[in-house]
């Protein structure tokens, strides 16, 4: 009931329409030649700037232009028959994989030079292998002339091949494990492997293209391991798993000898992300049974969705959703395969994301609360905290929001947080057990500490009413960071130069040892 009503107090909050199907994405193209099926997707761009789509259809790859209002099929190139195709391109030339069986079945090399007006089938290697899943460039290091196809019909390895001369590739390299490599991520010296039926990437010093070099492994707890993309500053690692109901994740990759999952992010839990690619801030996400996602990825350990295009819909109920999206044109333009819809064109808004952390305590014990309900005002969304009473989360711009915390046994808390895009918000609620009164709330005695925030020296001043014997610092976590006994004292300072910078708890204890009054504190270094 208090649910209820909270929702309904705060309905004139309209930053959050779950009907919506369109978030800061504007959709300028759309290109269905009428085939049965469509897969990966890539930009080429000549040297006059003119920007082109090239998208794998079930019985080929097209081209179209990607200008606003153009719609014309440029060229199609046939090829094996097959549901998925993928693309990518360096320079005038791109380079199709797939594993259909067929007319000229192999690694296809296409002229793009002459576009507008014409691109042709350059020529099809197939010395080494006849079939690849996916292949991959250095995209970071546009002009390196090497490509890595993997999932091979021949090894199921990645082959490195040297494209210095489009008209006639040659493998230089091969990374073969024994084990089925489904996709990789290049970025200089380094490959990243994705082995789904292993669930275990790997990182490989590919320095030398002829003998790749395993560095280590990272175990993927999402057991069906697809693909990933790397942070701009190449301290992250976003890694997708081809299964329903298994989130996307990312990994702290900075120290090699012991990476960590820092976050999960999913736009639709009983789905998963197919594929990510990352251009500055923001990572877009081709997302099985749903289109198009941004996330704002500045805080990788609090990926907040920003963007968002559904193709899946009531005026496309059939689509089985988007396939890959290609972000890195010059003009901003985003491009992507839609398995039932073609070629979709979009010009994105890049909204950076407010976000917002905080904890939970019992406001007699002070104990953190797990297990508590946030529930956020006109949005479907609620979080949880977790084991440490903590909880986190975001929005794109700088919406206020209302959050209403409940848990079981105790009194329901609300929170109005005006969210800030430069500033974390840092939120400490205490939770009233049911037939209580707030030892936090009924301030017991007057206090006040300054300066606050303090990078060195706090002064406690209370009314009197009861003698200070102890001073505590809490951190987020709870745990005791400070204690220092003050004698009785109704004013007095105490030095906080060891502790880290962060938010915490000040307590002022009586001489039998209860809370008389409790303030928030924030250390700057």
């Amino acid at each position: 009931m208090f649910r209820s009503i909270f929702i309904l107090a705060f309905c004139s909050l309209s930053i959050f329409l779950s009907a919506q199907d369109v978030l800061n994405l504007r959709k300028i193209g759309a290109y269905d030649r009428g085939d049965t099926a469509y897969s990966g997707s890539w930009i080429y761009v000549n040297d006059a700037g003119e920007e082109y789509g090239l998208v794998g259809a079930n019985t080929g790859t097209a081209i179209y232009p990607l200008e606003e209002g153009m719609d014309d099929e440029l060229a199609f190139i046939p090829g094996p028959t097959s549901r998925w195709r993928e693309i990518t391109v360096i320079e005038d030339h791109a380079y199709i994989t797939t594993e259909g069986n067929g007319v000229d079945q192999g690694l296809q090399v296409l002229s793009l030079g002459g576009l507008p007006d014409t691109a042709f089938l350059l020529t099809t290697f197939d010395s080494t292998f006849t079939k690849g899943h996916i292949l991959q460039k250095d995209q970071f290091n546009p002009e390196e002339p090497y490509i890595y196809v993997s999932g091979t019909d021949s090894t199921g390895a990645v082959h490195i091949l040297d494209v210095s001369d489009p008209s006639d590739p040659i493998q230089v390299g091969l990374h073969d494990t024994g084990a089925y490599i489904h996709d990789v991520h290049v970025r200089g010296d380094r490959m990243y492997t994705f082995q789904f039926f292993e669930a275990i990437i790997e990182i490989v010093d590919i320095s030398d293209k002829t003998n790749p070099i395993l560095l280590t492994t990272i175990d993927d707890p999402g057991g069906a391991t697809h693909s990933g993309w790397t942070t701009d500053d190449n301290n992250f690692l976003l890694v997708a798993d081809e299964r329903n109901g298994f989130d996307g994740r990312i990994f702290d990759i900075r120290d090699t000898e012991n990476v960590q999952e820092v976050s999960t992010f999913t736009s639709n839990p009983d789905a998963f992300v197919h594929n990510p690619y990352v251009r500055g801030d923001f990572a877009y996400l081709a997302h099985n049974r749903e289109g198009l996602r941004i996330y704002d990825i500045v805080d990788p350990s609090n990926p907040i969705e920003v963007g968002y295009y559904d193709t899946v819909t009531e005026e496309n109920p059939n689509s089985g959703g988007l396939w890959s999206a290609c972000p890195f044109s010059p003009s901003g333009k985003v491009i992507g395969g839609d398995r039932d819809l073609g070629l979709l064109v979009w010009e994105p808004t890049e909204v950076h994301a407010s976000r917002f952390s905080g904890i939970v305590r019992d406001a007699q014990t002070l104990e953190t609360l797990d297990s508590v309900q946030i529930f956020i005002a006109n949005t479907t969304d609620v979080l949880v905290t977790d084991g440490f009473g903590e909880f986190k989360s975001g929005y794109p711009g700088e919406p206020t929001i209302e959050l209403l915390f409940e848990r079981e046994g105790y009194e329901p808390a609300i929170r109005t947080v005006a969210l800030d895009v430069q500033n974390q918000q840092v939120i400490e609620v205490f939770m009233d057990p049911l037939g209580t009164v707030s030892t936090k709330n009924a301030n017991l005695i007057e206090s006040s500490i300054w300066p606050n925030p303090t990078s060195n020296i706090v002064h406690v001043n209370t009314d009197g009413s009861i003698k200070i014997e102890q001073i505590r610092i809490l951190d987020l976590s709870g745990k005791i960071a400070f204690e220092q006994s003050v004698n009785g004292s109704k004013d007095f300072r105490v030095s906080v130069q060891d502790l880290k910078q962060g938010i915490y708890t000040v307590q002022l204890l009586d001489s039998d040892k209860r809370v008389v009054s409790m303030e928030k504190l924030v250390l700057i270094r």
